[in-house]
């Protein structure tokens, strides 16, 4: 397991699983506190087929254009600071 990230035994390790890596529970990036995210799953208006691992593990900040963002980047969902 890559260090800061915690993945709940008691959800099942098949149900957080992003390209054969446990994905976080509580997801590093800022992914889980956007509008654009389509809740329950890796996608997102910005990236309908999947969001690339390196946004939703928090090593890139997607406040800055991505290559094949269709220029969709994050926004807070309603309530959420930041």
């Amino acid at each position: 397991m890559r260090s800061g990230l915690f993945v709940d035994p008691a959800l099942g390790k098949d149900r957080f699983n992003f390209k054969g890596k446990p994905l976080a529970f509580a997801t590093v990036g800022i992914c889980n506190k956007c509008k654009n995210r389509k809740l329950g799953t890796d996608t997102c208006r910005a990236f309908p087929d999947g969001i690339p691992e390196e946004i939703l593990m928090g090593e890139f900040m997607h406040i800055l254009p991505y290559e094949g963002d269709n220029e969709i980047h994050y926004e807070p969902r309603p309530g959420i600071v930041g």
